[in-house]
């Protein structure tokens, strides 16, 4: 019970996670591994500069907060990129 924030920020993190996740699936369908290798590769960034000041300042809070933030980070991330490559697949089917 003095967890409750963290779990519910958790489960949220979780739900972001979840759309990040069929995000994926929608890109590597559409064959474009290079730019979710490039998402990810952003994600990582973030992660290496967030994580830890953030468990250092905020302790188990911190964690369940970056968490939350980088799996929407990744969600938004990763929409961008299937929108991205959705319309560069279509103009070249266009030429075509």
């Amino acid at each position: 019970t003095g967890y409750l924030a963290e779990l519910e920020i958790l489960i949220l993190g979780g739900g972001f996670n979840a759309a990040g996740i069929i995000l994926y699936y929608a890109m590597t369908t559409m064959r474009g591994q290079r730019d979710i290798l490039l998402s990810y590769g952003v994600v990582a960034i973030a992660t290496l500069a967030v994580s830890t000041p953030a468990v250092v300042h905020w302790g188990l809070m911190g964690a369940a907060l970056s968490y939350c933030g980088l799996m929407a980070l990744q969600t938004v991330v990763f929409a961008v990129a299937t929108v991205v490559h959705y319309r560069r697949a279509k103009r070249s089917l266009a030429i075509l």
